[in-house]
């Protein structure tokens, strides 16, 4: 549930006074500061918004873009098929951050920099966690994580490919996430198959083909 404190509705305005000038000025202090005097909103209050300053800015983004992707998919019709559903969410996590499309360009630049791994990595987690959850996945053992790696490829090259898209309504965007989820697919075959290939050596050899054409798949 969204939370709607007077905190929060602090940190929602400073927000989106912010992306009127992160396009122009990136994701620095003097945005939070220009965003302030836009807002008539002294420094203390800035201050207890975002205590970690442009850190705490761009965290709150990543999660209010969380926010809104899981408010869009809760008035949608939820797929069966995991491979749609997973597929679903990162369209519309993607959709999210499409009004202000250069903010997004430079908050992945901004995530980038040394000496904010920890927190690129954590809110990338947490995208990846609530994309998950919602699709019904309930693993706690080593596919917990291994679909989490596999998605963050999958979001982090579609949303690469996304910032530079001119197409209309995105359609070529979605075509590379369509690619990139098949390549997930039939990698995910190869590793069934791989469980058994001891015991049958046709299926071995039909791994190694299979991943051949994963190695060397369409990177359009």
């Amino acid at each position: 549930m969204t939370e709607t404190s007077p905190l929060r509705a602090l940190r929602d305005t400073i927000l989106d006074a912010a992306l009127q000038d992160v396009p122009f000025d990136g994701w620095t202090q003097k945005v939070i500061d220009i965003a302030g005097e836009k807002t008539s909103t002294p420094a203390d209050e800035l201050a207890l918004a975002f205590p970690e300053g442009i850190q705490g800015l761009l965290a709150f983004y990543s999660r209010r873009g969380d926010e809104i992707m899981l408010e869009r998919l809760a008035s949608i019709e939820s797929p069966t098929k995991i491979r749609e559903k997973i597929t679903l969410c990162v369209r519309e996590r993607i959709l999210a951050d499409a009004q202000n499309r250069p903010a997004a360009q430079r908050a992945a630049a901004a995530l980038s920099l040394p000496g904010r791994q920890s927190l690129a990595l954590l809110l990338n987690y947490e995208t990846l966690d609530a994309m998950w959850r919602w699709a019904g996945d309930s693993s706690t053992d080593y596919n917990f994580y291994t679909k989490r790696m596999t998605l963050g490829a999958v979001v982090t090259s579609t949303r690469l490919f996304w910032f530079s898209d001119d197409s209309d309504d995105y359609e070529d965007t979605w075509e590379f996430l369509d690619r990139r989820i098949e390549n997930v697919m039939q990698f995910e075959k190869a590793k069934a198959k791989f469980k058994t290939w001891k015991s049958d050596k046709k299926t071995a050899s039909d791994l190694i083909g299979q991943l051949a054409k994963w190695r060397f798949r369409d990177t359009a």
